[in-house]
């Protein structure tokens, strides 16, 4: 009875021990799985980092680029003020001075009819045709 017992025993000791072992080899495949899936996520956290710092990396120099950019569209603005005040002044220059030509043409014109005038109103008073009583171009003071 005792050795069929320990049979008894022995086989149930086996089977307890075999359960056991496939749990832990289950187990183990579970955590070496686990493992895995770990590793692969952190290479996919420092991919994505890798991306993002990239990223970053791109878009300052972009930004860069945008700054330089909008300093040279502002310089060049500023250049393009300068020389059109400049040209701004010399046409105002040129205004000034056509028109000051104007008036002093126009004050030569006005002269030269009052002289021309002078001169029509002169000679019709020292003229005296001879239908008036004088003889042919005989001049003489009216006054």
């Amino acid at each position: 009875l005792c050795a069929v017992q320990a049979s008894l025993n022995d086989e149930r000791n086996r089977a307890f021990i075999s359960n056991l072992t496939e749990r832990v080899k289950d187990q183990v495949s579970q955590i070496e799985g686990l493992q895995l899936e770990r590793r692969q996520l952190k290479r996919q956290v420092e991919d994505q980092e890798r991306l993002l710092e990239k990223m970053r990396d791109d878009a300052e120099k972009q930004y860069h680029k945008f700054r330089a950019g909008l300093t040279q569209v502002r310089d060049e603005a500023k250049k393009d003020r300068e020389r059109l005040g400049a040209s701004v002044k010399e046409m105002q220059t040129k205004l000034t001075d056509i028109t000051r030509q104007a008036q002093e043409s126009e004050m030569r014109r006005e002269r030269a009819e009052r002289l021309l005038e002078e001169e029509r109103t002169k000679s019709k008073s020292t003229f005296r045709p001879s239908h008036e009583g004088g003889e042919e171009g005989q001049t003489g003071d009216l006054s």
